[in-house]
This record gives structure tokens, sequence and C-alpha cells, in this order.
């Protein structure tokens, strides 16, 4: 991998965690004003909003061939002989 790549690779990781920490400051906040209100029902309404994109941009980043290799070897050993 180049230089240049792997600086793009950091800024690109940089962005995309200060977007994921300023997202996840904003909606913990606004549980915090429905919390400090007594509304139970908004607050959970509140972090399920906040907590799915978040959820869904570390799925994206995590990586996954360790799980897949595990999940393959799993596979193998229920595979009658």
């Amino acid at each position: 991998m180049s230089v240049l790549g792997t600086v793009r690779k950091l800024v690109v990781g940089l962005v995309v965690l200060a977007f994921v920490v300023g997202w996840t400051g904003f909606w913990v906040a606004a549980a915090e004003i429905h919390s400090m209100q007594g509304d139970l029902i908004s607050v959970l309404l509140t972090g399920a909003i906040g907590a799915v994109p978040v959820a869904a941009i570390l799925a994206r980043t995590v990586p996954t061939s360790g799980l897949e290799a595990r999940a393959g070897n799993a596979m193998d050993r229920m595979t009658p002989s």
C-alpha cells in the first residue's frame, strides 16, 4: 500500500470517528433532555434513532475476514464424514 493510500485511509477513519462521536453526543444529550422531562418512551425512541446509524457504521467497519474463517471452520466440523 502506498503512503498516500495509508494517509487517505487514516483521514477517512478519523472523519468517521469524529462523526460517530458527534452523532452519539447529540443523541445522548437529546435522550437526557427527554429523561429530565420524565418521558421514558421518548428516551427509548431517541436512543434507538441515535444507536442504529452508529451500529450500522461499526458493523461496516469491523473486519470480517477472521469471523468468516472461524465460521467456515465451524461449518466444516458439522459436515458428516
